[in-house]
């Protein structure tokens, strides 16, 4: 009797997120199965394709990747078990990414000059290729200092994200005629020369990108 080696099944392969900034880095994770218990007791080993061919073979089931360019993104990835069955080539599930800017009088890149007590617009748009991404809830948070954008919401430096207007809800932005805005109220008691970031989640969460524009109070 000849016994052949079944190679493994992949069953998934998942994005961390759905939804992305272009640039920020998305984690897939694999899962796969084998005819064989022993096999897949002694588990598998992976290669990623990330676009520009498949890699070494690994132990890790997970792999990082990021996208340059905004539209539908996929991975693809192989499995191959302890006797060196290698699985078909499996298409992960879809991340989309987009592109997203602050609008004027905000500027990346740049101290904004601003007022103590001002209050600001601040305005977003959030697309692909000219396509506004609609029904949004952008998270908004501003923070004492000139702070990475990827600051963790809880950090110490976060201070109050006030609005001046009744339309808003504390803390997210607003979809108004294809963008996204906050009116902002600086802080009253800020003193001259301090920064402020503002830093905006545009889907709500810190996996799925953040951006920042800083704020200076002139003298």
């Amino acid at each position: 009797m000849t016994i052949a080696n079944v190679p493994p099944t992949i069953a998934s392969l998942t994005p961390n997120v759905t939804n992305v900034l272009v640039g920020q880095n998305v984690t897939f994770t694999g899962s796969a199965t084998d005819p064989s218990g022993v096999d897949t007791t002694a588990g598998f080993t992976w290669s990623f394709d990330l676009g520009s061919g498949y890699g070494s073979f690994g132990t890790s089931n997970q792999v990082t990747a990021s996208f340059a360019t905004c539209g539908s993104h996929t991975i693809d990835a192989k499995a191959r078990d302890k006797d060196l069955g290698v699985s078909d080539p499996f298409t992960s599930s879809a991340v989309s990414i987009f592109d997203a800017q602050f609008l004027p009088p905000l500027k990346e890149g740049i101290y904004n000059a601003v007022q103590k007590g001002q209050v600001v617009p601040v305005k977003i748009s959030v697309g692909c290729a000219g396509v506004f991404n609609s029904d949004l809830s952008p998270a908004i948070q501003l923070y004492t200092g000139d702070q990475a954008p990827d600051v963790d919401p809880s950090d110490p430096t976060a201070a109050v994200t006030e609005s001046v207007s009744n339309a808003d809800t504390s803390g997210i932005m607003r979809e108004v005629d294809g963008q996204y805005i906050y009116n902002l109220r600086v802080p009253s008691t800020a003193t001259a020369n301090a920064l402020f970031t503002i830093v905006v989640r545009p889907f709500g969460t810190v996996a799925g990108g953040s951006m920042k524009v800083v704020l200076k109070i002139r003298k």
